[in-house]
Formats: structure tokens, C-alpha cells, sequence
């Protein structure tokens, strides 16, 4: 008998792969994933500035495609920063600022530096395909200039 904590759950995950249109279930990371969004489009931000809401679809856009480009573009969109803005917190143009975000290919010092001027952290994990070995992980902070 499955138990009751995890009914809500499944039902969530079943709204979540109707709306998607996913093949499976979404896993806890991805719902993790979504949940956060969700938060961070609904919580208050200094000066009156709106937090651009992020669609579930964003996200597994994002996790679908997998770069490093599109995952900063989500955080930049996240912390309601143009390129522009971006640029000027990071003492790069507007142009490298948009390289970055068309990227699948960056140093990891790039996406630190660019997830902490979004208010992120980055964090780095390694999934073993054999499932005997642990998942490792570390977060990187951005170097200081």
C-alpha cells in the first residue's frame, strides 16, 4: 500500500508531466527545480521590481537542452536583470553578456561569476552510472577581483 505522504506528490508529478506533455514523470530534482522557481517568482524584491515568473516549461527547456548558456539565461531572467544590467555588474558588455547566454560551453569561474551576480551560487555535481558509487558535488564561488 503506497503510503499517504507520497500521494500528493505523485499527483503533482502527474500535473506536472500532463501540463509538459513529458513521456515519465517528472524526478524530484526537476519538481525541486519547478518548486523554487515558483517561489522565487512570488517573493517580494527590493524597489518594487517584479520578479519575472519562470514557467515549468523554461526549466525543462533548459535541463532538455543542458547548457550552461541556458541555465544562466533562466537565473538572469530569475533576478530581472537585462543584459545590459548584467554586463555592468560584471564589467563586461552587453555582447559578451549575450555570448555567455548562447553558450554550451563556458569556464566554470564564467558561470560562477555570473550565477553570484544573479544571486545564485553554482554547485557542480557528478551522477555515477554505476549506482554503487556516490553522487559527488561541490558549490564554487566566484573568485574575487
Amino acid at each position: 500500500m503506497t503510503p499517504k505522504k507520497s500521494r500528493p506528490a505523485t499527483a503533482a508529478k502527474l500535473q506536472v508531466k500532463e501540463s509538459l506533455q513529458l513521456g515519465t514523470l517528472p524526478d524530484d530534482e526537476l519538481m525541486q527545480l519547478i518548486a523554487q522557481a515558483n517561489s522565487a517568482a512570488k517573493s517580494p524584491r527590493p524597489s518594487g521590481i517584479a520578479t519575472p515568473g519562470i514557467t515549468p516549461h523554461e526549466i525543462v527547456s533548459c535541463v532538455e537542452i543542458a547548457t550552461a548558456g541556458a541555465l544562466l539565461a533562466l537565473a538572469e531572467k530569475a533576478a530581472g536583470h537585462s543584459h545590459s544590467e548584467l554586463g555592468r555588474a560584471l564589467g563586461v558588455s552587453r555582447q559578451r553578456v549575450k555570448e555567455i547566454m548562447d553558450s554550451g560551453n563556458l569556464e566554470i569561474e564564467t558561470m560562477a561569476r555570473v550565477a553570484a551576480a544573479c544571486g545564485y551560487e553554482l554547485s557542480i555535481s557528478l551522477r555515477p552510472v554505476n549506482p554503487e558509487r556516490p553522487v559527488l558535488g561541490a558549490v564554487i564561488s566566484a573568485a574575487r577581483a
